[in-house]
């Protein structure tokens, strides 16, 4: 009932805007202070209809976002059959390993994207976004991740026993193998396009 009555809703109020809009359009008046009056008055999406076709201000940190998102994405899709096939419920913090270490290898999907996107869309410099793709999400979760484990260890407690140790070794593991894989998504697609230059 929700969703026909929603649907009804935006009909309506589409109807009424394309009802005047076509009703503007269909004079046929050649007045040059009408015409005017009617570019003024345009708003919304006829303003900004002509922007699609420009490229993107930020392309190489729109590349490693998207490409970013569809490796999460992934790793999501990834981990959650592993759990329903049941291998996760072995140890304690075998679902965290799982994911560090499904990211760390889902990483080839974010490079594959991340180029894809960037040559596509005329890029040049395509080390940037590789490395870019390669470490947005790590340097995301570790600097949130040692703020919340400093103000817990000023507080008297911590989240992990030897928490920046522990931080260390994971993210040196996660930035070499991410690095690595990432650079072979981005070697295959920029072969698969065009020939790589350095």
């Amino acid at each position: 009932m929700m969703v026909i009555f929603l649907t009804g809703l935006v009909s309506m109020i589409l109807m009424r805007t394309l009802r005047n809009d076509y009703a503007k359009y269909a004079r046929e008046d050649n007045d040059l202070k009408t015409l005017e009056r009617d570019v003024s008055e345009e708003s919304g999406w006829k303003l900004v209809h002509g922007d699609v076709f420009r490229p993107p201000y930020n392309l190489a940190l729109l590349s490693a976002v998207v490409g970013t998102g569809a490796q999460l994405v992934l790793l999501v899709l990834l981990v959650i059959l592993l759990a329903i096939v049941g291998t996760l419920y072995v140890g304690r913090g075998a679902i965290v390993t799982t994911f560090i270490l499904c990211y760390a290898f889902t990483s080839f999907i974010s490079g594959y994207v991340t180029g894809g996107m960037y040559s596509r869309n005329g890029g040049k410099s395509w080390i940037k976004s590789m490395i870019l793709a390669a470490c947005l999400f790590p340097f995301m979760c570790f600097g949130i991740s040692f703020i919340l484990n400093t103000i817990a260890i000023f507080y008297g407690g911590w989240i992990v026993n030897d928490v920046y140790g522990f931080m260390l070794l994971v993210f040196l593991i996660l930035i070499i193998v991410t690095v690595c894989v990432t650079i072979v998504g981005t070697y295959f697609l920029l072969n698969a396009i065009l020939p790589l230059v350095l």
